[in-house]
């Protein structure tokens, strides 16, 4: 029996497995689970935004998104966006929208780094869209954690970039925690960047969630900066 799924005719099917019924609000493709979480429409930099610490006024693909959800109709997209629509339909279809965050962050890794690899040649700007990655199947780095921004939200996860100036990638939220994630780095894993470390803050006792990838950062509660017990 299909559950928290989307059926390949666009329906969601519920946890328990009976079909949802209700149609979104202009109509789509496929629905999720999260088709009716809050929004709002930024008419400066005509965007949408779904989440105001992860969403940035640069990053056109919530227009995507709101496709998606059935906010806006997909013939408004624009042609390279309506491709990404379609990519992004292909990849909810099916999707166990029950997994863990884990689960699914790891799922979005594997979709992203099997149809796409790094674009080591000169620079083009289309190197630095979705529709690069998920249709031409390469891109550089901005591409990459725009890709994997978009298809976290798509399934529910919040998800942000991080950046050094020369690079980006993101950090993905996992049962509440910020983890790193690099979908355009070669001969890696999922696990490697998801996989978790606990350390003491030897300041104020808080326990810390460090990534794989992390070798150290603030503690979130006082502030101190600590080390990732795995490089000390």
């Amino acid at each position: 029996m299909m559950a928290d799924t989307t059926t390949p005719d666009g329906f969601l099917v519920g946890e328990d497995g009976s079909w949802v019924m209700e149609k979104q609000v202009m109509g789509g493709y496929v629905r999720t689970p999260y088709d009716n979480r809050s929004y709002y429409f930024d008419p400066e930099w005509q965007v949408f935004v779904f989440d105001e610490t992860t969403d940035y006024a640069w990053v056109t693909d919530t227009l995507v998104l709101s496709a998606v959800r059935g906010i806006t109709p997909a013939s408004e997209l624009s042609e390279k966006n309506r491709a990404v629509y379609e990519e992004v339909c292909k990849f909810l279809t099916g999707f166990d929208y029950g997994a863990s965050d884990y689960e699914k962050a790891k799922r979005i890794y594997e979709e992203i780094t099997s149809r796409a690899v790094y674009q080591e040649g000169k620079y083009v700007q289309a190197d630095d869209e979705v529709h690069s990655i998920l249709v031409a199947g390469t891109g550089k780095c901005v591409g990459f954690a725009r890709t994997y921004k978009l298809l976290a939200n798509a399934v529910g996860l919040k998800c942000g970039f991080r950046e050094d100036g020369a690079h980006m990638w993101n950090a993905v939220y996992v049962d509440g925690e910020d983890m790193v994630i690099d979908a355009s780095t070669i001969g890696t894993s999922a696990d490697f960047y998801l996989g978790r470390q606990k350390a003491v803050c030897p300041h104020c006792g808080h326990k810390n969630t460090f990534g794989n990838r992390e070798t150290g950062r603030p503690c979130v509660n006082c502030g101190i900066q600590i080390q990732n017990p795995r490089y000390s």
